[in-house]
């Protein structure tokens, strides 16, 4: 074999400093000429996000103004799972009214949302009683008063909230998405409030967890509560009858969250009842 020139290693490293330094050129222009049309790195929290979000605007939502409460309501009923078979069809139908109902409140004029709030039956203002409900609505007063919320009139606090919240455009309800394949409503028994969670993990496990749960939570502004409260139910009967909803929404702002709640039945008065609910997404807040 042909021994190497002295001089051809010098050749050889100078073809590739050449050939690096043009091909580096390449990509400098590339990079400059593509920068305003690549996409932005996005965190993992940032994809995460985007990721929710898409899999909650999958549709189709219906238009809550336009749409009759009969077609809203059978659709709820629809997407209710009740695997143990607990509920009659009276339960069934009322559940589905009830929240339709809520929905298309929420869709209205803040001044008929309140007075559908404030009328609703089985429930009263909050009061001694109710000191978490306090603590949550003096934070948001304080946040923006200064003050606490006062204690003898809440009405005008809840009319407040709610032209605030709508005029943001992040609350107000343009319609929701109550199709099988795009909400979750899960109807189970609870013998301790303790154990919503639990049944919550193991019905929707990991998937659904990261579908329904992977955002922030933004709890509800309560100033109405049941007259005859979750506990107290609980403990004439022993265990609780629930269904659990995650329903998406988009607000006339555009804007897209999970409606989540905890609806339970008031045997004495045959109705359904909000224990608790919440915006699980990246803006709005609502009122109870």
């Amino acid at each position: 074999m042909a021994l190497m020139s002295w001089n051809q290693p010098i050749k050889i490293v100078v073809g590739v400093m050449l050939a690096l330094a043009a091909t580096s050129a390449t990509w400098l222009l590339l990079t400059r000429s593509d920068a305003g049309n690549q996409p932005p790195v996005l965190t993992s929290e940032e994809a995460s996000k985007q990721r929710v979000l898409a899999k909650w605007s999958e549709g189709p939502f219906a238009d809550l103004l336009a749409d009759s409460r009969a077609t809203l309501a059978s659709n709820i009923r629809r997407s209710t799972r009740d695997p143990g078979r607990i509920l009659s069809d009276v339960q069934v139908a009322r559940f589905a009214e009830h929240v339709a109902d809520h929905a298309i409140a929420r869709s209205l004029d803040p001044k008929e949302c309140v007075d559908w709030l404030v009328n609703q039956p089985g429930t009263r203002w909050i009061d001694e009683r109710d000191p978490s409900s306090w603590s949550i609505l003096d934070t948001w007063h304080e946040h923006n008063f200064k003050v606490r919320a006062p204690r003898d009139d809440l009405e005008p606090v809840m009319r407040l909230v709610v032209n605030q919240q709508f005029s943001s455009g992040g609350s107000k309800f343009q319609g929701i998405s109550p199709e099988p394949d795009t909400c979750w409503i899960l109807v189970f028994r609870a013998r301790a409030e303790n154990q919503i969670a639990d049944s919550l993990v193991e019905a929707l496990g990991d998937e659904g967890l990261a579908r329904w749960f992977e955002a922030n939570v933004i709890g509800a502004l309560r100033m109405r509560v049941p007259e005859r409260s979750f506990d107290a139910v609980l403990a004439d009967e022993g265990s609780v009858t629930l269904a659990v909803s995650c329903i998406p929404v988009r607000t006339h702002g555009g804007h897209l969250f999970n409606w989540y709640a905890e609806w339970y039945w008031e045997p004495s008065s045959s109705m359904w009842q909000c224990l608790r609910m919440a915006c699980r997404g990246w803006k709005g807040r609502l009122c109870l």
